[in-house]
């Protein structure tokens, strides 16, 4: 018995992905890391099902004022992606998306987004620096469809 490994799982129609995000405050920087690259490419037309946002506090504040103060914030992401068929360095098409609720654990649900044909796409916090007064790092679990 021979086992046909050519697609990889990534050409099945209709499947289900995962991408895992990774945003830390020490780089200073506001864009996510998305499976160990700034920006990636999915499969074209590929659908934008769910993002779950986990939200890490430092087991050590910098100071003791800060251990009293410590307030939810709900996450704003922009997601950049090149409308043509070819990257040519430019990503200029964004979109913008927002949790609803605030909390360690946070969902956006992009409403099916649909990436664009090119695929690639990178992501950034839309946010100003003093989240870093509530959390330390910010993971992203995206999921995302194959198109049928």
């Amino acid at each position: 018995m021979q086992t046909d490994l050519s697609l990889n799982g990534h050409l099945l129609r209709s499947s289900i992905h995962h991408v895992n995000g990774f945003l830390n405050s020490k780089k200073g920087d506001n864009k996510f890391f998305l499976n160990g690259a700034e920006i990636i490419s999915l499969p074209g037309e590929a659908i934008l099902k769910n993002i779950d946002v986990y939200c890490m506090r430092s087991i050590y504040p910098p100071s003791d004022s800060d251990v009293n103060i410590h307030k939810h914030k709900r996450i704003s992401l922009k997601l950049q992606s090149s409308s043509r068929s070819f990257f040519t360095g430019n990503l200029r098409s964004s979109i913008i998306f927002t949790t609803a609720k605030s909390g360690w654990y946070q969902t956006i649900n992009p409403n099916s987004f649909q990436i664009p044909s090119s695929g690639i796409l990178t992501i950034e916090l839309n946010m100003g620096t003093d989240i870093w007064k509530s959390y330390s790092a910010i993971i992203l679990l995206i999921e995302y469809q194959t198109s049928a």
